[in-house]
This record gives C-alpha cells, structure tokens and sequence, in this order.
C-alpha cells in the first residue's frame, strides 16, 4: 500500500477501474474494479511519477487518458488509459504550468478541456484537450475566485 493518506478517487467512465491520488510515493494508484468482486490486483505504476502529493485525479469522458493534480513543480500530470493494461507513458507536460499545488482535476464533458484547481491566483487553470494531450491554455477568468480551487467541474448544458 501506499504511503499517505489518499486525497482524490476516480471511478473510470465505464466502472472498471478506480484510481487514488496519494499524498505519499507513488502518488497515484489504479485498480480494476468489479461491483461483485470490488478490488482486482493493482495495475502497474506510471513509468513517470509526480514528484509531491497526489491530490486531484480524473479520467476523461471517454476512459482513455487519465490526469493527475501533484503538488511538484508541473502541478499536473496525464497519462493515456486502458482499462486492460492501465498508465501510458506520460502525455507532454502543458507549456503553462497551474500556478500552484493542483488540488482538483476535471475533464469537460466532451473531453475537450481539462480544469485544475490549484492553491494561487488565478485558482484554475484550463486547458485544450485532445487523444495528443494537453492544447494551449485558456485564459484566465476575468473575475478569478478568491481563494484555493479544492473542486473543480463542468456542466454539460
């Protein structure tokens, strides 16, 4: 088992896996998951770790990338996903960091965009997502929230 308490849980689209964020080595956790069996043996670590606590974690809407929020300098890590063989090798780090320890993680409904949550203004940070990884940053809210992004979420109205 991991070090540290778990901070972030994420049930994979379909419910055949759950991932757990951790505060201590390796940071982030996969299972497959079976609502008869629960638990199946742990998939294989990321071949790349973030390097400080996990926080946030998110699978897209589609099931086939999954992102991390870590307290290290990049802030926020994503990995291609398969329910069969878990972590990819580790997608491009976006070219603009979050500003901060990245506490919360959200794919938007298409899968088009990822939020983070992170602890200094502007509070979050979202990006362009595609099957290459993270696009160019959005800019920031022209009224940024006034405090540390603990959650993060989109609608699909």
């Amino acid at each position: 088992t991991p070090s540290g308490g778990g901070r972030g849980v994420a049930f994979s689209p379909s419910g055949d896996a759950i991932a757990v964020a951790y505060e201590g080595s390796p940071h982030i956790r996969a299972y497959p998951w079976s609502s008869s069996t629960g638990f199946g043996p742990r998939f294989s670590n990321p071949s790349i770790l973030g390097t400080g606590h996990g926080y946030g974690v998110a699978f897209s809407p589609s099931g086939d990338a999954i992102a991390v929020g870590f307290e290290d300098s990049t802030h926020i890590s994503a990995y291609p996903w398969s329910s069969s063989t878990g972590f990819g090798s580790r997608f491009s780090d976006p070219s603009i960091f979050p500003a901060g320890q990245s506490y919360a993680v959200a794919f938007s409904p298409s899968g088009d965009a990822i939020a983070v949550g992170h602890n200094n203004s502007p509070y979050i940070t979202v990006y362009r997502w595609s099957s290459s990884g993270f696009g160019s940053k959005f800019s920031n809210p022209s009224a940024s929230p006034s405090s540390d992004g603990f959650g993060v979420a989109f609608t699909d109205i």
